[in-house]
């Protein structure tokens, strides 16, 4: 699936995602879901309202795939 998206990182933590029209989690969701294009990153000293709450961007991560291979079965 083609589509645009962004995630968001303050200090190098991901605090929010935009993908298909939604935001935070959902909006992970939806960029992590994305299986081809090309990807941009872009630096700034920003520092973004806080919108995914994870103990780590492995456990995002990891709890992502785990709802996107539920969606599968």
């Amino acid at each position: 699936k083609n589509a645009d998206g962004r995630v968001l990182f303050n200090d190098g933590r991901i605090v929010d995602a935009e993908g298909a029209k939604e935001s935070g989690e959902e909006g992970f969701l939806r960029v992590v879901e994305i299986n081809s294009g090309t990807f941009e990153f872009q630096k700034t000293a920003e520092q973004y309202p806080i919108k995914i709450q994870a103990l780590s961007n492995t456990n995002l991560i990891l709890d992502t795939l785990r709802m996107i291979d539920e969606k599968k079965q």
